[in-house]
């Protein structure tokens, strides 16, 4: 009896490799088949209008292999991404907004990060296939429910300037309120976070490209008090020299926040770049005065 439990407990952890190997073998392999397709891809964008159609073939077959083969895995869930990039590569953009449809229909579920990259690609598809009415649907969505992922948070802004690019000025004028609007609620509600500090990056800019400086400068000097450090700091420079120097013609301004940087680094090269931007400053000054 002893002897034959011995046996079982054999065969149990033997049928239990047998298993766990197959099922490493079947996800190695598919993992082996998106590299390839997305290796392959990379090659057919380097010169797509000179692609072999054997290559292009090869990528779209090991995506939808992988994605037959493994419906709930996240690396499906990723082949959906990744075919529908290559359908917007290959110019076939009703297959990209079909593709993206699957996805959306049986991966609802899926994280933020995977959502809100299909809405992008799609809103992309159409507005490449010269249907921006339908691309700003998806890039609105982007906008109002996915503002809190880096693809999201710039949808905002990304609206506007489209909009600015196909000549609607006044639909263009709406979709910049609109952003400041976003940025400066999520400025307010996640000041101190990355979350905050990345939304006050597209609020600069966005006030900045309606011409707005004295609001995108007092923006800059929060930044520069919100966010005390060094690399937020450093950021913060060439937009004070753009906003009080050369737009707002308020060298002294300027002077002010490069003398408070100074008192507040212990770093030799920062507080050398300060001094310069002090000199540079004065000089505008004096030629404005001239």
């Amino acid at each position: 009896m002893k002897r034959f439990a011995l046996y079982l407990a054999s065969a149990i952890l033997i049928s239990f490799l047998v298993l766990f190997f197959l099922f490493t073998d079947k996800d190695y392999m598919a993992e082996k088949l998106f590299y390839r397709a997305k290796s392959t891809h990379s090659e057919i964008m380097k010169n797509p209008d000179a692609t072999p159609p054997a290559m292009s073939v090869s990528v779209e077959r090991d995506l939808q292999k992988i994605m037959r083969g493994h419906p709930d895995s996240e690396l499906a869930r990723h082949s959906y991404m990744a075919l529908a990039e290559f359908y917007i590569t290959e110019k076939r953009y009703e297959d990209a907004v079909a593709i993206i449809g699957a996805f959306l229909s049986e991966h609802e579920a899926s994280g933020v990060s995977l959502l809100s990259k299909a809405y992008f690609l799609k809103g992309m598809a159409y507005e490449k296939k010269g249907e921006w009415h339908n691309a700003v649907k998806e890039y609105e969505i982007l906008r109002d429910e996915y503002h809190h992922t880096p693809i999201g948070l710039q949808s905002a802004l990304y609206i506007a300037q489209r909009c600015k690019g196909y000549g609607n000025m006044a639909e263009t004028l709406k979709k910049y309120e609109d952003a400041i609007a976003l940025y400066k609620r999520l400025c307010e509600e996640n000041r101190g976070t990355m979350l905050g500090y990345s939304s006050s990056t597209y609020l600069i800019r966005s006030y900045i490209e309606t011409e707005k400086y004295e609001e995108a400068g007092s923006i800059v000097e929060a930044n520069i008090y919100d966010y005390p450090t060094p690399l937020v700091q450093a950021q913060q420079i060439p937009l004070i020299e753009l906003i009080f120097v050369k737009k707002l013609k308020d060298a002294d301004k300027a002077v002010k926040i490069y003398e408070y940087l100074i008192k507040n680094t212990e770093d030799a090269e920062f507080k050398k770049l300060l001094h310069n931007k002090i000199k540079r400053a004065n000089e505008a000054k004096q030629q404005t005065t001239q």
